[in-house]
């Protein structure tokens, strides 16, 4: 929530915001790796097989 307030230029308009949100939201959490993640991953190691991994660029 941190950074919130210095984006919209006030931190109870932030805090108002937020609980809005929230309100009769559920949180669910998801710990598995997202779909962007596994395609990140997938490219990198296709350029690993070649040769050309991404992250020793």
């Amino acid at each position: 929530m941190n950074g919130w307030g210095e984006r919209l230029g006030d931190a109870m308009l932030a805090a108002a915001f937020i609980d809005r949100l929230l309100h009769r939201g559920i949180i669910v959490g998801n710990d598995s790796p997202s779909c962007r993640m596994r395609s990140y991953q997938a490219l990198d190691l296709a350029r690993c097989s070649t040769g050309r991994c991404l992250d020793g660029m």
